[in-house]
């Protein structure tokens, strides 16, 4: 099945994957539509806000009200994004099955890694399991980005909350 714009790709330096238009965030108090990548630890991951018209959601669920309705697992659900252009992409609290297999993660990273631009970062905030180092996710990212180019966040007791990668 092919994916389907909702509304069109209009020059957004972000991709959100795994979530919509409608989602709203607490900053400082004011409640804001858009996407917050939490802190982890505080000396070296801060707390970033993603203002909603910032940002291109991707989602497989049309009810998240996504821009596109697509799955960033198949590989042409992606090609006629612009290669290079994006900032950050945001895998936004993912099931960890998603990342169970070798081969979809590989197909998500290299995608990833074709849309960002030299120095933007991919942040995977999914299940434990999942973004711990060794696992399939870790591996296909140190493939595609390099070791060096690998991080996992971890919060103040050492839990890890998110791996990232830098183009």
């Amino acid at each position: 099945m092919p994916a389907v714009d909702n509304l069109p790709y209009n020059n957004e330096p972000i991709i959100v994957v795994g979530c919509g238009t409608t989602h709203v965030v607490d900053v400082g108090g004011n409640q804001l539509p858009g996407h917050r990548i939490p802190l982890g630890n505080p000396n070296t991951h801060a707390d970033i806000f993603i203002p909603a018209h910032l940002s291109y959601t991707i989602d497989v669920n049309h009810a998240q009200g996504p821009h596109r309705v697509g799955d960033f697992w198949v590989a042409d659900h992606t090609e006629d994004l612009p290669g290079g252009r994006f900032s950050v992409i945001f895998f936004e609290n993912l099931p960890g099955p998603l990342f169970a297999n070798r081969g979809w993660c590989l197909t998500a990273v290299r995608a990833a890694h074709r849309l960002l631009q030299a120095g933007g970062r991919v942040v995977i905030r999914a299940g434990l399991g999942t973004i711990n180092p060794g696992g399939h996710l870790d591996q296909a990212l140190q493939d595609v980005f390099g070791p060096h180019q690998v991080t996992h966040n971890a919060d103040g007791y050492g839990v890890i909350q998110d791996i990232r990668a830098v183009k």
